[in-house]
């Protein structure tokens, strides 16, 4: 991609062809930015990546396995002083290690795979046990781009956010991102949703991306023996008396800060939550993970209840306007009343309800809670 133009209907995307030196255009109406921390989208819209990047430089080993060896499996992060080590089982029979340069090293010192096998030697790896593929250089980035869109392009993925691979949250966070826009997207293209709703993806993604550069930030800390006692033993604690049951930040589910929803957020309330996923049951006997039988659309569940009935004639017509279900859930303890209906077969959906204090939520596509009986069922601005 070598020029993007923007007019009031759309993109116009200009490429070059690297091997034959071919010129071609693409029009689009929207265009996504999904082209890595080197971003010539982004340049290209004139977006700024704001942050620091660290001066240690690290050698990326990517090989080929050649036999297996003990827990090769784990990702397993050596935390070490002066060389804590990433080191990252691949899929495709491939193997990466990640080691930063001593202060008095640079890329010079490794021109080819020869000066690299002291490295991985020092690991304990030989060549029985691997081929090396190749080997790069790179610095680690805490960065965020100033704005996510300019008009018709969006930003996503390294192309908006860089953070250090610690947390190894860097594709998931990328891979959220792409969710997020692209079920929006695909709604305003066929009309069902405004255009308006597009402002919602920074504002919802932001913050998520934000909490894990910090948490990446956190935990290259800790590998790299930097904390404290005090700042180790306060990364270490669990919070207690909370309504919500603590996970691990790395295994926890994402909540939304900001954006579609409305209602208070924190940790009393179900409002940004995204509902848990299990087996759950219809009223002719089919099972199958929640997200599956709720389908894609808006839905409204009630906690052995129509959530229909909780909500006024203009609120419903709100919600009929996004072509939303309203499912009652059943517990397998009782008979189903409609045909709408499901049965909360594993025992999670009404007691993860029960706990918030809620009768009834509203869900979005994406399967996070919009609002909640307890603040107001209305559609969120």
């Amino acid at each position: 991609m070598t020029r993007v133009d923007q007019d009031a209907d759309g993109v116009t995307l200009t490429a070059k062809d690297t091997a034959t030196g071919e010129v071609s255009t693409v029009r689009a109406r929207y265009a996504i930015g999904a082209d890595g921390g080197s971003s010539s989208t982004r340049a290209a819209v004139d977006c700024s990546l704001l942050g620091d990047t660290n001066d240690v430089t690290w050698i990326v080993i990517d090989c080929k396995v050649k036999r297996w060896w003990p827990d090769r499996d784990f990702l397993t992060f050596w935390s070490d002083k002066e060389r804590p080590v990433v080191d990252i089982a691949l899929s495709a029979g491939n193997h990466r290690w990640e080691i930063p340069l001593k202060p008095d090293e640079t890329p010079a010192n490794y021109p080819t795979s020869a000066e690299v096998w002291p490295l991985l030697k020092a690991l304990g790896v030989t060549e029985r046990d691997v081929d090396i593929h190749q080997h790069a250089f790179y610095r680690h980035h805490v960065r965020m781009a100033d704005t996510w869109r300019r008009g018709r392009v969006f930003l996503a993925g390294d192309a908006a956010h860089l953070m250090p691979p610690w947390a190894g949250a860097g594709m998931q966070t990328g891979m959220r991102d792409a969710h997020n826009l692209g079920w929006k997207l695909a709604r305003v293209i066929t009309g069902e949703l405004p255009e308006s709703w597009l402002d919602t993806y920074e504002a919802e993604r932001r913050p998520n991306a934000a909490f894990y550069t910090g948490l990446a930030v956190q935990l290259g800390r800790v590998i790299k023996q930097e904390l404290s006692e005090e700042e180790q033993a306060a990364m270490n604690a669990v919070p207690q008396d909370t309504v919500t049951p603590f996970e691990p930040p790395l295994i926890a589910p994402p909540v939304l800060e900001g954006g579609w929803i409305r209602g208070p957020l924190g940790d009393a309330s179900i409002v940004g939550r995204m509902i848990p996923q299990p087996i759950a049951g219809d009223t002719v006997g089919r099972m199958g993970r929640l997200d599956d039988l709720l389908g894609s659309g808006f839905v409204l569940l009630g906690a052995d209840v129509d959530p229909a009935a909780l909500l006024t004639e203009q609120e419903k017509s709100a919600w009929d306007a996004l072509g939303a279900r309203y499912v009652a859930v059943r517990p397998k303890t009782a008979y189903t009343q409609g045909p709408d209906e499901l049965v909360d077969l594993d025992d999670v959906i009404l007691p993860w309800l029960s706990r918030y204090g809620v009768r009834a939520v509203a869900l979005r596509p994406d399967k996070f809670v919009a609002a909640a009986d307890v603040s107001g069922l209305a559609v969120p601005a």
